[in-house]
């Protein structure tokens, strides 16, 4: 694989980033040598072997942030293929397209209190839509805390304590 990326200064403290990936794997999967429960059945699908199949992917993605908010869109992985056993008469996903969507503004309160709402969207095939939601607050530029949303899934607290700029 090879990722590049470019950063386009908009304005002095806006930039437009964006990113392009490709590459490929070469997949190999033996089927039978799989010990399948209870002993002695047989599935169609763990007969003959995946020899070398060749597996593209291609990527891209933008983002345009400055020191305020951020909003970006992406697809890591752009082609979905697929590959077919020897010997079986069906086929297997083996990259499924990726789509995402990611926003987030900080929104000072006072000198000493900013509000973050950030959201990120992801759209797979054969997957359900999912959206996280965050809701984080910044204490003296020193201390965050707050709370994320999985739709239909989880829920989490978050805290985060920046001793300097490059430990957090």
């Amino acid at each position: 694989f090879a990722d590049y990326s470019y950063k386009l200064k908009v304005n002095g403290a806006t930039n437009l980033w964006m990113g392009l990936k490709g590459g490929f794997n070469i997949y190999s999967h033996n089927l039978s040598e799989h010990v399948l429960y209870p002993d002695g059945i047989e599935d169609p699908a763990f007969t003959g072997d995946i020899d070398n199949q060749f597996m593209p992917s291609a990527g891209v993605g933008f983002l345009f942030q400055n020191r305020d908010y951020y909003v970006g869109i992406s697809s890591p992985k752009l082609i979905t293929t697929d590959y077919k056993g020897e010997g079986t008469n069906f086929a297997i996903y083996g990259e499924i397209s990726h789509f995402f969507l990611i926003a987030g503004y900080v929104c000072p309160i006072n000198n000493d209190f900013k509000f973050k709402p950030t959201i990120l969207a992801k759209a797979t095939a054969g997957a359900p839509f999912e959206v996280d939601l965050s809701a984080n607050f910044l204490l003296k530029n020193k201390f965050w805390f707050g709370a994320t949303y999985r739709t239909g899934d989880s829920f989490g607290i978050v805290a985060q304590w920046l001793i300097d700029n490059n430990l957090r």
